[in-house]
Parts: structure tokens; C-alpha cells; sequence
């Protein structure tokens, strides 16, 4: 994961991740607020129930962005 986008998810603690389906995409709100630099963005996002699956929904690609 970028450095940078970490660095500023530490400072705005708040991320929108928004996962798409073949037929739709849906939006959460991430409460990063226990983000820190030693943390692994990568592995918090492969481990949640969506991400693991995602062969049966049909996850295809997650995205976040910080709000």
C-alpha cells in the first residue's frame, strides 16, 4: 500500500471504501482511526468477510479514498 496514502489516512482517520460486484458497487464508511505506521492496510482490507467471499458474491475490485 502507498506510504503516503497511509500517512494520510492517519491524519483524516476516515476512508470510503467502495466495493464492486458485477451487477452493483456498494459504499462503506471506514473508521481508520486505529491506523497506525506500522499497521497493514492491504492485509485489514483482505481480511474482512467481504474480501474473503468474494468468489461467491463476485468481488471484483474494492477501492478507497479518504474523506
Amino acid at each position: 500500500m502507498n506510504e503516503v496514502f497511509k500517512r494520510e489516512l492517519i491524519k483524516a482517520k476516515l476512508a470510503k471504501i467502495t466495493w464492486f460486484y458485477p451487477d452493483r458497487q456498494e459504499e462503506t464508511i471506514w473508521n481508520a482511526d486505529k491506523i497506525t505506521e506500522n499497521s497493514k492496510i492491504r492485509e485489514n482490507i483482505r481480511n474482512r468477510k467481504k474480501v474473503k467471499a468474494r468468489e461467491k458474491s463476485g468481488l471484483y475490485k474494492v477501492k478507497l479514498e479518504i474523506i
